[in-house]
């Protein structure tokens, strides 16, 4: 992972910015992001809240930045600030001067995403991923979400710049344009600059052929559109079932039966996927993004014989993903735990993990926000808020059924003005027990990969 320069801190210390910050703040009656204060050889930025309402401030040579100028009385000096909203094109500014603010590309490390729907969230994924050994992409929008937010891959992007700014992160850290499933849908993220692409095929994948006859199979097999995949039913054939493939201490053994099964039901989606990835790579340069193939949220799980097939096809033909989002047996349902068997999982888990590093050295890519829209609650099983005292309120966040019907919900209460109203301001008001609780909620899926992941 490659990252821009990043700001010094002893050179802070040393030159009083940060005593200077304080001051300006406080003239200009602002609260102080006392993490936030980050320098260049041109100038030093900070950002400072009025109410809920941010605000960056600058002062320097060359600080880019166009706003109301305010002389402030530092010792028996004066020293020209500028300060502008945080939601005007500031954000822009801050990824051109500040290098590490702009998304990058991660590469082949352990990845954790972080999507922060609310625009509110990032300072405590932060916070927690700090305690971790895991790279963060910390704006993860999907085409879908932003439809029920109404908000924009740029406005997703500049608050989790905003945020990470506040927290003083300067690891760098990805943004990922999130089950993509249309070409149409890609030029709003390549505008905004983000660094991961993740290309949704479910559409494409035939989930009729996980309980088709071998005959059925084979007939599907053999009028697949070869010259469309550049390739044969004969020579494929061969590829992949010449021989077993060693998976360390152990063998994938795939059958003329398990490929007929994997073409017919994943070439489709292979060729989509390859489709998608040929607009980002004519318009980006190839450094700056990475892509990732998701399958996840389809009826049936992905066999290993099928993600081996579906990462050889990929590579074969000119796209090489940094990651495979399969669908594992079990469930993971929306706001809540694993349903199934944990011991199957992680059997199976770990014969997908040993395929991932023949095929492309893969680590892990951790989504926290479920891989299925189909929940188990039930509305009649959900407490009544009403019937509880206000001090009970709290442990409906920890009831199976009320935070699925949270998680399904949140766009219709975004979508309705007051509601979205309240929330918003009451989020931004009681901000650090907010990141408390995402601290404490995302602690518990990055401490398990902590240093155990290789």
């Amino acid at each position: 992972m490659t990252i821009p320069s990043q700001p010094d801190t002893a050179d802070l210390k040393d030159k009083n910015f940060r005593s200077l910050a304080q001051t300006i703040a406080v003239q200009t009656g602002l609260a102080l992001y006392p993490r936030s204060i980050a320098a260049t050889p041109e100038a030093v930025y900070f950002l400072g809240r009025q109410g809920n309402k941010r605000y960056i401030c600058a002062w320097g040579t060359k600080h880019g930045l166009k706003g109301e100028a305010y002389s402030v009385w530092f010792g028996e000096e004066t020293v020209k600030a500028i300060l502008c909203s945080a939601e005007s094109s500031s954000p822009a500014q801050l990824r051109k001067k500040l290098g590490y603010m702009r998304p990058v590309r991660l590469g082949l490390v352990k990845l954790i995403g972080l999507g922060d729907r609310l625009g509110l969230a990032t300072p405590g994924h932060v916070q927690a991923v700090q305690l971790g050994d895991m790279a963060p992409i910390f704006a993860q929008p999907s085409v879908r979400e932003n439809r029920r937010t109404s908000r924009t891959p740029q406005e997703v992007l500049d608050d989790a710049t905003l945020d990470a700014f506040q927290e003083c992160w300067t690891a760098g850290f990805g943004a990922d344009a999130d089950h993509v499933k249309y070409k149409d849908d890609l030029d709003t993220f390549i505008e905004a600059g983000y660094s991961f692409y993740t290309f949704d095929a479910g559409d494409h994948v035939n989930d009729q052929a996980h309980t088709a006859s071998p005959a059925a199979l084979k007939a599907g097999y053999e009028a697949l559109p070869w010259p469309a995949l550049a390739s044969s039913a004969a020579d494929t054939l061969y590829t992949f079932t010449h021989a077993p493939i060693y998976l360390g201490d152990r063998q994938l053994v795939i059958s003329s039966l398990d490929l007929h099964k994997a073409a017919v039901k994943y070439s489709r989606a292979v060729a989509h996927t390859v489709t998608l990835a040929h607009h980002p790579a004519s318009k980006c340069l190839p450094d700056t993004y990475e892509i990732e193939m998701s399958v996840d949220k389809t009826n049936y799980p992905t066999s290993p014989a099928e993600h081996f097939y579906i990462a050889c096809e990929l590579q074969r033909l000119g796209v090489k993903p940094i990651s495979l989002a399969p669908r594992y047996s079990g469930r993971f349902e929306k706001g809540v735990d694993f349903i199934g068997s944990t011991n199957e999982f992680a059997a199976e888990f770990e014969l997908h993990m040993a395929i991932a590093r023949l095929t492309n050295d893969g680590l892990i890519h951790l989504k926290t926000a479920g891989t299925s829209y189909h929940i188990s609650a039930e509305i009649a099983q959900a407490p009544n808020p009403q019937s509880l005292p206000d001090d009970q309120l709290a442990v409906l966040l920890d009831n199976f059924h009320i935070r699925q019907i949270l998680h399904v919900t949140y766009g219709s209460v975004l979508q309705d003005a007051e509601l979205k109203s309240r929330l918003l301001s009451t989020l931004k008001f009681y901000q650090p027990y907010y990141n408390k609780a995402l601290l404490a909620h995302f602690s518990r899926h990055i401490q398990p990969f902590k240093d155990e992941v290789k």
